[in-house]
């Protein structure tokens, strides 16, 4: 089974969630994380095709991408910065396949999803495709924030705070899910550096 029939298996589980239960991203990460094994095997050698946690300054590579944080808000750094960390990485640990980041909260998280687009978008994180999905849940009624203009802003400001460093050709898949009183109430999917677009 491919990466992205993986991520849509998921996602359709992530409907079924009840959002009154008390959840956050760590549950998708252990389930995406048992599911893929399937195909992509997690070792304790240099060979594994699933790097969890993957960082994106490998080897202490000054070519990679380094961050620091800035009066709250995250901005690419040189030698001075520190490495950000995607939470999987399929494929070899020095330029993965597919970089794949998680989000799961009650809130609308801006400078995280900002700040995992940035790592997704960098061109020295050498991976072939980024993917994100973020799950906003647990609220009786829809979010003010849950609007494809707020996600392309947040887009928009990660390409900003980017600048000569964002990747142009890198694939890409976004996801945004809200769902409310267990079922998805919206669904904004952006492809290719394109705008969000509801589902």
């Amino acid at each position: 089974m491919d990466i992205e029939q993986h991520i849509l298996n998921l996602i359709n589980e992530i409907g079924d969630i009840d959002s009154t239960t008390h959840l956050n991203e760590r549950y998708l990460h252990h389930l995406f994380s048992h599911r893929i094994q399937q195909d992509y095997p997690l070792s304790l050698d240099y060979h594994s095709k699933l790097p969890p946690e993957w960082a994106t300054n490998v080897y202490r590579n000054k070519n990679r991408g380094l961050y620091q944080r800035v009066n709250g808000h995250y901005q690419v750094a040189g030698p001075e910065g520190s490495s950000g960390f995607i939470d999987f990485a399929i494929g070899h640990a020095d330029e993965p396949d597919v970089a794949i980041e998680f989000k799961m909260s009650t809130h609308f998280n801006k400078e995280g999803i900002i700040y995992d687009y940035m790592k997704l978008l960098d061109a020295r994180n050498h991976i072939r495709k980024a993917i994100s999905v973020v799950v906003y849940y647990g609220h009786s009624s829809h979010s003010k924030n849950c609007k494809t203009e707020e996600l392309n802003k947040c887009m928009k400001e990660a390409k900003q705070r980017l600048g000569t460093y964002l990747e142009q050709k890198r694939a890409q898949w976004f996801i945004f899910m809200e769902i409310i009183n267990g079922g998805v109430t919206t669904r904004f999917d952006c492809s290719d550096l394109q705008d969000f677009r509801i589902q």
